[in-house]
């Protein structure tokens, strides 16, 4: 099982039972991909300046590498882990995390079309 930690959950002192369930998401998707796996840092950030309005960022950072990306503010149940899983096995953010118009506005890489 890899180290998963916690530095910063700017949900705690505001809902201790999101901040508790993002956080199991997180360890529990990040211990799926085997003991062999980096230690990982999670943060969740409530008052994140790139986040769009209604949103939290979640913020994952291993040795060498870092990623952002945004859930809704109140996530439905497994969402948070699908996508920390998905962006784990390094297929992106899944389209149910985000609304249409931010997935429809982010620039895409050269050469990859809209999933």
């Amino acid at each position: 099982m890899c180290d998963v930690s916690f530095p910063e959950n700017q949900l705690r002192s505001r809902d201790p039972a999101l901040a508790d369930r993002i956080e199991a998401e997180v360890a529990e998707a990040a211990h799926a991909r085997g003991p062999l796996e980096p230690a990982l840092q999670c943060r969740i950030l409530r008052q994140e300046w790139t986040a769009p309005r209604g949103r939290l960022t979640i913020q994952l950072a291993r040795e060498g590498w870092v990623t952002n990306f945004a859930v809704p503010e109140a996530p439905l149940p497994g969402q948070v882990g699908e996508a920390v899983a998905a962006v784990l096995a390094g297929r992106g953010v899944p389209r149910s995390v985000g609304p249409e118009e931010i997935l429809r506005d982010r620039p895409r890489p050269t050469g990859t079309s809209p999933t």
